[in-house]
């Protein structure tokens, strides 16, 4: 399904004067309302899961939520090279035209300096955020306590899973996701026409 126009969120307002042809990428604060960005462009998957209707949260704001590893097992202020989420947003520009992403990271480049307090809203104002999201794609180049948490709400929601990840042995990984490729280019190749029908965006 190709729309090249999406609704607003809570106001039923239409966003003007974005790319046709564009992923629509926004990203919220809790409490601080919406920020638009267009970014202006874009072994095989193996089906795990089938995609459980939801039940909880009929109502969506987005059609992916962009988790992945973050600080993953670093000890001290440190972050994963956080390039890949640009690349997931060009992939989706030219394969899921027009629909709507959340991406954690936007508002949060330096979330490893956060208080406890700064943390803990933002942490959980993003699985309330997730919740109202159709798809989740985790990219797990290794494992991620936060996304581990995020797949667990997907499972709460039955929200569908897309892992982007080598470690497709991963009892995690396998349980909880509805496709697993083992990289960005597999992801690319899975990201079809009848695979986004399935999952319903």
């Amino acid at each position: 399904m190709n729309r090249t126009k999406k609704t607003s969120t809570k106001n039923g307002e239409r966003n003007k004067g974005l790319e046709p042809l564009g992923l629509v990428v926004r990203d919220e604060k809790p409490g601080k309302g919406l920020k638009p960005l267009v970014i202006k462009r874009a072994y095989p998957a193996r089906s795990v899961n089938p995609v459980k209707k939801n039940v909880t949260n009929p109502h969506k704001d987005y059609d992916f939520f962009l988790a992945g590893v973050i600080q993953g097992s670093n000890e001290g202020p440190v972050t994963h090279d956080q390039d890949y989420r640009s690349k997931i947003k060009e992939i989706l520009a030219k394969k899921a035209p027009g629909r709507m992403l959340f991406c954690p990271v936007e508002n949060h480049r330096h979330s490893v300096t956060y208080t406890d307090d700064e943390a803990r809203e933002v942490f959980f104002g993003h699985l309330e955020i997730l919740r109202r999201s159709r798809v989740m794609i985790a990219y797990l180049p290794t494992a991620s306590l936060g996304t581990a948490v995020e797949m667990e709400i997907c499972r709460q929601e039955g929200i569908p899973i897309i892992t982007i990840t080598p470690m497709a042995l991963n009892w995690v990984v396998r349980l909880y996701s509805h496709a697993v490729v083992p990289d960005l280019k597999a992801f690319a190749k899975w990201l079809t026409k009848k695979n986004l029908t399935k999952l319903g965006i």
